[in-house]
């Protein structure tokens, strides 16, 4: 039975879609009990709601304008951006509330909408200057290139937008919605009970900073010394973001010597242990390559999809599933999520600043002149051990055959490599249809198949006879050698690179 939600990506998209409605909502209720506990006024903080709320719209909206489709890294963005929309909101009605309360006390008589107009004049500047230097921050993101342009360009997009957006809200939308809601409105004089007690925090905790700045100074320097110095302890970490996916893939690799058998039977006991773990909904595999599969992978190589409950403990489930692959060692498992997993496809294979590819049409000379590349950039002043990824090679059997002796008995090189072929991997036949499905009809040798794992002599010795179609047995002999070819091939606009 084919079950059609394993390891299906729109499973997690589908969470994340209803996990993002919830925590907007909940955070957008937060948000607005903040706002009235520190104003301890319903039309300010109603004015400074609506604001934070017309910002996020009016920059999703010319993301939307310009085709841009909403993904993870847009909504990190302007998460990232909210902590802006929120200070701009709160800067530019805390101002407009003050020079309101003031004008009243002080009984001036001007007007409500030139009070608000001097207010938003004179943060008007500030805010100027504090968006360009967050704008300016985000700029490196927008030249890097590759798969790291890819992700975080759209974070920067929405983050700097978000910004733009906040802006033009605080200096058009705020003052409109301060003069409709506290022109008649009452203001209520000094700070609000929570407002109170944080500055009854701040003063017993911090207020010495104000009566003795210079010991304040001094211990401000030692903590940004101290944070400087942490830096070359810190761990170098990911910086693809790290996502609770359901779907997980396990990547095993065996040695080249591995057979078809022997793979699926190791992973066959894997998957029947990752199936036990609590937590784990379902367990499929993919071993090998089929001849018309998508998958660039040898017949040692298997992959092992792990669909996880979303109801369970994500973290231990991950962990078990983790310890469960490091049990089988020789295999060299790799525990990935669906984005690491397309991530990793798009990656060159190496983790180096600066990569120099040579192109080429012979793998030998390609080789060759990489290690004088190697040679020359060695003596480059700033370059520290230059390395040479060489292409990763597989052993092969070379079978070369007899000519002159296999026409002694009727015999072509094709008739010889046909054999072999069926020898060592199998060749098909034929199919066999059985309730609407096919199945390929493969002759292999019976002592082979009986033992998957002959060495490279017992082959030898195996090939050294073939069979006629009358039943007579000849002998090859020329021997069978050994070699090493590469494994994989890669092409840059059509010519070969390493």
């Amino acid at each position: 039975e084919m079950d059609p939600t394993l390891f299906r990506p729109a499973t997690f998209l589908d969470l994340a879609v209803n996990n993002l409605s919830s925590t907007l909502l909940i955070s957008g209720i937060l948000m607005i009990l903040t706002l009235f506990a520190f104003f301890f006024n319903w039309r300010t903080a109603l004015i400074s709601s609506v604001s934070v709320v017309v910002s996020a719209i009016v920059a999703a909206g010319v993301l939307y304008l310009r085709g841009v489709e909403i993904n993870m890294m847009i909504i990190a963005g302007l998460m990232i951006g909210l902590v802006a929309l929120i200070d701009d909101a709160i800067v530019g009605v805390e101002n407009i509330v003050r020079r309101l309360r003031q004008s009243r006390e002080e009984r001036s008589g001007k007007s409500t909408s030139n009070i608000i107009y001097e207010a938003v004049t004179e943060t008007r500047s500030p805010l100027l200057y504090a968006t360009a230097i967050l704008v300016l921050t985000a700029v490196p993101l927008l030249l890097l290139e590759g798969v790291s342009g890819a992700l975080w360009q759209p974070v920067a997009n929405s983050y700097i937008l978000a910004l733009l957006a906040s802006l033009a809200v605080a200096l058009t939308i705020t003052p409109a919605l301060s003069l409709l809601l506290l022109r008649k409105g009452s203001l209520q004089a000094g700070d609000s009970p929570a407002m109170g007690v944080l500055r009854g925090l701040y003063t017993g905790l911090f207020g010495w900073a104000a009566r003795a700045p210079r010991p304040a100074f001094v211990t401000a320097c030692v903590l940004a010394l101290v944070g400087l110095l942490s830096l070359a302890f810190l761990r170098q970490e990911s910086l693809l973001p790290d996502f609770k996916e359901t779907d997980l893939v396990v990547r095993m690799a065996g040695s080249p010597a591995t057979s078809h058998p022997a793979m699926t039977r190791i992973t066959t006991l894997a998957s029947r242990e990752l199936r036990s773990i609590s937590g784990v909904r379902n367990v499929s595999s993919h071993i090998g390559r089929a001849i018309m599969s998508d998958k660039h992978t040898n017949i040692n190589d298997s992959e092992i999809w792990i669909s996880i409950d979303p109801a369970a403990d994500y973290d231990a489930a991950v962990a078990r599933v983790q310890e469960v692959v490091s049990g089988y060692p020789g295999l060299s498992p790799e525990v990935l999520t669906y984005s690491e997993l397309k991530v990793r496809e798009e990656l060159s294979g190496t983790g180096e600043n600066l990569i120099v590819r040579v192109y080429g049409e012979n793998t030998d000379m390609i080789i060759k002149k990489a290690e004088e590349v190697q040679n020359m950039l060695s003596k480059v002043s700033g370059i520290v051990n230059p390395q040479v990824q060489y292409p990763e090679e597989m052993p092969t059997l070379e079978i070369e055959v007899d000519i002159e002796r296999a026409k002694q008995y009727g015999l072509k090189p094709g008739d010889v490599r046909r054999a072999a072929t069926s020898l060592v991997s199998g060749i098909v036949v034929g199919s066999l249809f059985e309730e609407q499905k096919v199945f390929d009809v493969v002759v292999m040798c019976a002592s082979c198949r009986a033992k998957p794992q002959s060495t490279v002599t017992q082959s030898r010795a195996a090939l050294t006879w073939l069979p006629t179609c009358a039943a007579v047995i000849l002998p090859l002999s020329q021997p069978i050698s050994k070699a090493a070819l590469t494994k994989s091939i890669f092409h840059s606009n059509i010519a070969l690179s390493y």
